[in-house]
């Protein structure tokens, strides 16, 4: 499929917040890091619970961005969100933002793939608003996941990217990883743009 050129202005953006003893994501900063190295990055930006707007415009510059985030999903766009530290950043907010540079985000936050209550026919989650706002490509996860396996699929995800996998053939392999390591079936959904044409028509 046809790809135009991105507008990217960084290869790789990571947003982590840790949380405190009660929320803690044990693993998010480690993933952080083993990303950063795997893209073989040194001025990747990293963002350590920053606010709604900084999230916004980290995702909105970069290709490729990683969020290792709590998430909560509602009965509405409105109060489906995932958290930070210090703000949130619901679907209404992704849905008004400029997402077409972006080639890949991966939300590595439960509940960011499960879809809003409210519209049955096309339902709307966390991943899928990212696609509607523009990024070619969005994962996330449909149920609350342990730390462990969002782990293993983030750094399966991103080095298979690495290797020169396809966005879609990478998924695949971490969903395996997942299958294998944890002998379940993995919760985590792919949402894709349709495919453009060379004039920029979705075919």
């Amino acid at each position: 499929s046809y790809r135009a050129p991105s507008d990217a202005t960084e290869e790789l953006s990571i947003v982590v917040s840790p949380g405190d003893i009660d929320t803690h994501l044990p693993l998010a900063i480690k993933d952080a890091e083993f990303v950063t190295q795997t893209f073989g990055l040194t001025d990747t930006v990293v963002l350590s619970d920053p606010s709604k707007l900084a999230i916004l415009d980290a995702i909105s510059r970069a290709r490729f961005s990683l969020l290792a985030l709590h998430g909560v999903s509602a009965g509405s766009p409105a109060s489906t969100e995932i958290l930070s530290g210090r703000d949130t950043v619901s679907i209404v907010d992704i849905l008004g933002h400029d997402l077409s540079a972006s080639e890949l985000i991966v939300f590595a936050a439960c509940e960011s793939a499960a879809p809003d209550q409210q519209v049955y026919e096309n339902p709307l989650s966390i991943s899928s608003a990212a696609v509607y706002a523009g990024a070619r490509a969005a994962t996330g996860s449909m149920w609350r996941t342990p730390d462990k396996q969002a782990s293993l699929f983030t750094r399966t995800l991103f080095s298979s990217i690495i290797e020169g996998c396809s966005v879609r053939l990478a998924y695949v392999t971490a969903l395996k990883a997942i299958s294998r390591e944890f002998e379940l079936i993995p919760d985590f959904s792919l949402v894709e743009a349709p495919p453009m044409s060379p004039s920029g028509i979705t075919n």
